[in-house]
């Protein structure tokens, strides 16, 4: 997984280093092999595993950890590997603006990451200028990477998302609102999927297909749920949040969301199957996606 990582970091520094050296990315994987998940991560998206446990509480176990200027470990490396004592350091046309108590501190005083796919221009003098390229380099694209053992018994899914669903829910208040969401979906599911009484043939076959495909909810659900807590923040009613373009003013008040959520039992299911030979084949392990602008 490092070495995919970092062959995908000198790909990306080799089409776009030159010409657009402050374009960068942050990046998270994960893999599900046998028992294990192991995570792959460079930036501050963030994953987790929902899991009920006893008494059927619901937590969110981090699998990774926010590669940004607010871990203080990460700031440390970036420190040692640039050589710079200065390196994570307050924006200086911010600080000139008198915007000093609201910046935040950023590598080189410009990044919020302190990992990333390109971003040449605090990695390398080839793609670099002043003053940054004095030391170098600030930031890496190698992944940090974990491994944590599955219980199925107790975890339910994997949630993938961006920074811009962390920066509005907690780990657990995500892992519940995802629970909720399945819980709700799932009993959707089974009532549509029981004939009304009297109901026959197709009416039947309908009422059990509007059954299907109702995991996308979850995801959805998540997603709706983070774009109100937003709009609450700011006082400001939903629809006016959702109506303002995506990038620009509205980054002020909420970041880019993109959730990925995987349920484990399905997997489990699905390697069950394969491995007892079921119809010949390997059923395809899929996930829940949601993405806003």
């Amino acid at each position: 997984m490092k070495e995919t990582f970092q062959a995908v970091d000198r790909r990306f520094l080799e089409g776009q280093g030159t010409s657009n050296p402050t374009c960068g990315s942050c990046a998270l994987l994960c893999l599900l092999e046998g028992g294990s998940l192991y995570s792959a991560i460079v930036g501050d998206s963030r994953a987790i595993l929902v899991r009920r446990g006893e008494k059927g509480v619901v937590t969110g176990i981090p699998l990774t950890i926010d590669q940004n200027t607010s871990h203080d470990g990460e700031c440390a490396k970036v420190v040692a590997r640039s050589g710079d004592p200065e390196a994570i350091r307050y924006n200086e046309s911010e600080v000139m603006r008198g915007m000093r108590r609201e910046a935040i501190k950023r590598v080189g005083g410009t990044l919020m990451v302190t990992r990333a796919l390109g971003d040449g221009y605090l990695k390398d003098k080839a793609y670099s200028m002043w003053p940054f390229n004095r030391s170098l380099p600030y930031i890496t694209g190698k992944p940090k990477v974990s491994r944590v053992e599955i219980d199925i018994a107790k975890d339910a899914f994997v949630v993938v998302a961006s920074d811009g669903i962390w920066e509005h829910m907690t780990n657990d208040q995500v892992a519940v609102e995802v629970m909720r969401h399945a819980d709700c979906e799932a009993e959707k599911a089974s009532s549509a999927a029981v004939p009304a009484k009297g109901a026959k043939g197709d009416k039947a076959k309908g009422k059990e297909k509007e059954g299907k495909g109702t995991k996308d909810n979850i995801a959805t659900g998540l997603v709706d749920e983070v774009v109100r807590i937003a709009a609450r923040k700011q006082c400001m009613p939903v629809a006016e949040l959702r109506s303002m373009r995506p990038g620009g003013a509205r980054r002020g008040y909420l970041d880019d969301l993109t959730v990925v959520i995987v349920p484990l039992p399905l997997i489990a299911a699905s390697k069950k199957r394969a491995a007892g030979g079921a119809g010949g084949g390997v059923e395809e392990e899929r996930s829940v996606k949601r993405k806003t602008g």
